[in-house]
């Protein structure tokens, strides 16, 4: 299963190209999924109405998925145990757990983070230009 990263959420959201593409060429293939603490962590940035409004209409269009009971108690310890290491936040241990569940894969930009994520697959979907 792929899921998608705040970040790529977020390329999408400010119309990024490289984004659109490669999102368009995902889901011919196959679904893309979202975790529900990266579509929280999207609607807590918009900074009003119309932002949030924007945002849920780009969320509406994946299927939203849940950690586990097991891998949310797993996330703790493991939050625990790498957060100062790794600086890995609170919302990207769940999000990782998300992926963990499905037995999926998580593209992100963010790969030095989930780094401290035992038995977690990251890819960058796309180049980024700047």
């Amino acid at each position: 299963m792929i899921f998608i990263d705040t970040d790529i959420l977020i390329d999408i959201l400010r119309n990024y190209l490289p984004a659109r593409d490669w999102l368009d060429k995902q889901g011919k293939d196959q679904p893309v999924y979202v975790p529900g603490y990266a579509a929280l962590e999207v609607l807590n940035g918009c900074r009003n109405k119309e932002e949030s409004t924007r945002a849920l209409r780009l969320l509406r269009l994946f299927n939203i998925c849940w950690a586990s009971e097991n891998a949310s108690e797993e996330a703790l310890y493991q939050y625990s145990d790498q957060r100062l290491k790794f600086n890995i936040g609170i919302i990207d241990v769940l999000i990782a757990a998300t992926v963990k569940t499905f037995n999926g894969i998580l593209y992100t930009f963010n790969q030095k983070h989930y780094q401290a994520v035992e038995n977690l697959q990251t890819k960058q979907p796309y180049s980024k230009q700047n």
